[in-house]
């Protein structure tokens, strides 16, 4: 990260202005950012990859991010938010979506147990997901003393120590 770079590679917001180049977005359009500015140029932005571009900046860390009182993002980048959806649920779009797709790719085993470390936000939505996709024991392994109080959804959580010891 660059010295004086504002952080914040997950957020949404509200257009403020617009670029001449754009014309898909409007000022007051409630907006996803997607943090991942890719070069256009290089071979496998040509071939579709736009995950594996060779020159890519992210917002937050190459770029001043969510954190900062205003933030210059590429029109490309933006996605429209229906007017249905809070802004902070645009905010969690692309954690929630790269999680989803972890555990659509994951191997489990067939009524298996699952077990998952920690209690942030992620691992919650891990968890969560997991409740509603897989047919085996999800639990959690948390620190409870230092923890903060689980939401309701959360049926099984399990104090990290028992299960190293």
């Amino acid at each position: 990260m660059t010295d004086g770079t504002i952080q914040g590679h997950e957020l949404s917001g509200i257009v403020e202005a617009i670029g001449e180049a754009v014309s898909d977005l409007r000022i007051g359009d409630r907006v996803v950012i997607d943090p991942e500015i890719v070069c256009g140029k290089c071979k496998n932005r040509q071939y579709g990859k736009t995950s594996i571009c060779l020159d890519t900046q992210k917002i937050g860390k190459d770029t001043h991010g969510g954190l900062a009182e205003y933030v210059i993002v590429p029109g490309e980048n933006c996605l429209v938010l229906p007017e249905s959806s809070a802004i902070i649920a645009g905010t969690l779009a692309f954690p929630a979506l790269m999680i989803l797709e972890s555990v659509n790719r994951a191997f489990f085993k067939k009524n298996g147990k699952i077990v998952i470390l920690g209690s942030d936000w992620l691992s919650l939505l891990v968890y969560y997901l997991l409740d509603h996709l897989h047919e085996g024991k999800i639990q959690l392994a948390v620190d409870l003393k230092n923890s903060a109080k689980l939401p309701s959804f959360v049926e099984d959580a399990t104090k990290l120590d028992k299960l190293t010891t």
